[in-house]
């Protein structure tokens, strides 16, 4: 220790997004997941990670999203229908509504959103 602040583990945040750069995707359409890590002062973009196509007009597969997800306790997305709100909540999940530029929305979040899944 020494007298030095130790770092705290970043906190990471799914957002699902059609361009990286704002909230603008509802889930049911969503082609991948974008991941973010928020540490001190800073929000940077981790990965996107791609989802399996969906079967039909919706996207269904949580099991695939969940995945996807993994390490996040937040998905955010410009909305949820409410067979994803049970699927995903179930999972440990926690959904936040929003629109506008990802950085904004990230910072907007309560610190209890970071985190990996409960």
């Amino acid at each position: 220790m020494g007298g030095e602040a130790e770092l705290a583990p970043p906190g990471r945040i799914a957002v699902i997004s059609r361009d990286g750069v704002g909230v603008n995707e509802r889930l049911h359409r969503a082609a991948d997941v974008c991941l973010f890590e928020r540490r001190g002062d800073a929000v940077r973009f981790v990965e996107r990670r791609a989802l399996a196509p969906p079967v039909g007009r919706v996207f269904r597969d949580y099991l695939s999203l969940a995945q996807a997800a993994a390490g996040c306790r937040t998905i955010v997305a410009l909305g949820f229908n409410g067979e994803a709100r049970r699927e995903l909540e179930a999972r440990g999940f926690r959904l936040h509504e929003a629109r506008g530029a990802i950085e904004r929305v990230i910072w907007s979040l309560p610190a209890d959103s970071f985190g990996p899944p409960r």
